[in-house]
């Protein structure tokens, strides 16, 4: 679900005549933001019930003639620090004037950065993931351009959006073993990009993201690999078909096991949504007849689910599989 912010204005009871000379209306006043909804859904590891944290704020003020295509991203502020009804040291621009706001979150983590002040039009924000899935981030922007100045009263409301593609993986064990499940991996996806509005640009080579998992999963029983603080959080990307995308590697009586996939078409993860991968190991054989991790095959399908949707609330066992990846379990490869 997408979140609000609006920008208002308070009175000012003193300000300095040489700020007011060059930016006010009629009714002097700060620009202060105010969250007007809280509903976060997603990326819950990194902690935005609030935004209490802060978020990273730019602004271009110019000629109600002009355009936010033509002037430098922050040619009025760059980069600021703004916290939820907390007021800013920015008055509005003059009346005869438009403005532009960019916003994005989280401020201030090192993997996400952003451009000078001289970039023409919007921001580009630039981002390396971090290799331990813990550490990756939900990022988030919003951005209202060419609003006018003219309206001393007026509300201008931003709405962030998802900029990140959320992955998630289930296991179900339909084997007559107790499973270790040692880790999965996410492979073949750029870790550095550049986004521009709704726009990202990789670069550099791909990584492997290895998700440490060292859980037990008994005959018949699920385990959900990702949880709430360990979401993959990556740059969306097209992975080429002929490329792997998951590894998972398992023990079960001593034994280990990787499986792993070529993908027979491309594989297409987007922004602001969330594919939650079920992982079901499963044996051709019947019980009685002593199953052994060699005769097992692993099945993978995923469910796509819209921005917005509190996934933390669906039971995947319920849902129907979108699709199964690479088209069916003969795809499938093992290895030791």
């Amino acid at each position: 679900m997408a979140c609000l912010l609006s920008i208002g204005i308070i009175p000012v009871l003193t300000a300095c005549t040489e700020d007011l000379e060059q930016y006010h209306k009629s009714s002097e006043g700060y620009l202060k933001f105010n969250i007007q909804d809280n509903n976060w859904t997603r990326g819950t590891q990194a902690v935005v019930a609030s935004l209490d944290e802060g978020f990273g704020v730019s602004s271009s003020t110019y000629p109600a003639s002009g355009t936010y295509t033509s002037y430098g991203c922050g040619n009025y502020f760059y980069n600021i620090s703004a916290l939820p009804n907390t007021n800013t040291e920015y008055y509005w621009p003059l009346t005869t004037n438009e403005i532009s706001f960019f916003a994005y979150y989280p401020y201030g983590n090192a993997n996400l950065t952003i451009q000078s002040p001289s970039t023409t039009g919007a921001p580009i924000y630039a981002y390396s993931t971090p290799v331990s899935v813990a550490s990756q981030i939900d990022i988030m922007t919003a951005q209202l351009t060419d609003v006018s100045c003219a309206d001393p009263t007026a509300t201008v409301s931003l709405t962030f959006g998802h900029k990140c593609s959320d992955l998630r993986f289930i296991l179900d064990n339909s084997t007559t073993e107790t499973v270790t499940v040692n880790s999965v991996t996410v492979k073949n996806f750029y870790r550095n990009g550049t986004l521009q509005e709704n726009t990202w640009t990789t670069t550099g080579d791909t990584q492997d993201f290895v998700l440490t998992v060292g859980e037990n999963v008994a005959s018949g029983t699920t385990l959900d690999l990702t949880g709430t603080t360990n979401h993959f959080l990556l740059i969306p990307q097209t992975i080429a078909q002929g490329k792997r995308l998951l590894d998972l590697y398992v023990t079960s009586g001593g034994e280990n096991k990787h499986f792993y996939c070529d993908l027979a078409e491309d594989y297409t993860a987007e922004a602001g949504k969330t594919y939650q991968f079920r992982l079901l190991l499963k044996s051709n054989l019947e019980v009685d007849d002593g199953t052994d991790i060699s005769d097992w095959e692993l099945q993978v399908g995923y469910i796509n689910y819209a921005t917005g949707i509190n996934t933390e609330s669906w039971t995947p066992e319920e849902q129907p599989i979108e699709r199964i990846i690479s088209g069916g379990i003969s795809d499938w490869q093992r290895e030791n």
